[in-house]
């Protein structure tokens, strides 16, 4: 079965009804990143959940699915209009993503720094839950994180630390989880 464009070459309507992508454990690489979003654009895209762990995307490849070829062409160009720089899958406005899944990728602080302004802009408005623990960032990272979302009534979770920091959070004594939320607190 072939997914057929429209009269403009962009994607027909033939993937709106996929809401769960999960493209988990297949070692793909900022370069694959770019083939997706690029092989993608114009399709008409409802996804909810997009599982995209234990893979190799760095930055550049985070920076592919937020801001598309698009939206690196309009950055090169010198262009700063945020409507123009989010055109990727991610945050195209048919996309409502509310399970994002990036855990054991390799973003770092440049990618915690893309997300978070990506968040803080609006593009990720159905978002509740963001896993990115595994991605070495580091405080600078969380930092950035904590300061993009400054001032959100958007209801989330965000996952950036590691596993027993995490563990802490849900099962932890009182104590561990109020000295955890002030340490964060105090990054922002």
């Amino acid at each position: 079965h072939a997914i057929t464009r429209n009269s403009l070459g962009h994607g027909a309507n033939a993937l709106a009804s996929l809401k769960t992508l999960n493209l988990s454990h297949n070692y793909l690489s900022d370069g694959h990143a770019k083939i997706l979003n690029d092989g993608l654009y114009g399709y008409t895209l409802n996804l909810q959940s997009f599982n995209f762990c234990n893979n190799k995307i760095g930055p550049i490849g985070l920076d592919f699915l937020v801001k598309g070829s698009i939206g690196m062409d309009h950055l090169q160009k010198g262009g700063n209009d945020i409507n123009n720089m989010m055109q990727g899958m991610l945050t195209l406005p048919t996309t409502s993503i509310v399970c994002l899944n990036l855990a054991n990728n390799n973003i770092g602080d440049i990618g915690a720094d893309i997300l978070g302004h990506a968040l803080a802009n609006g593009k990720l408005p159905a978002t509740k839950y963001v896993d990115i623990s595994g991605n070495n960032i580091t405080e600078t990272g969380d930092t950035k994180i904590v300061q993009a979302l400054k001032g959100k009534t958007q209801d989330m979770v965000i996952l950036t630390q590691k596993l027993e920091q995490n563990y802490k959070m849900v099962t932890g004594s009182r104590e561990e989880k109020i000295a955890i939320y002030k340490d964060l607190l105090k990054q922002g």
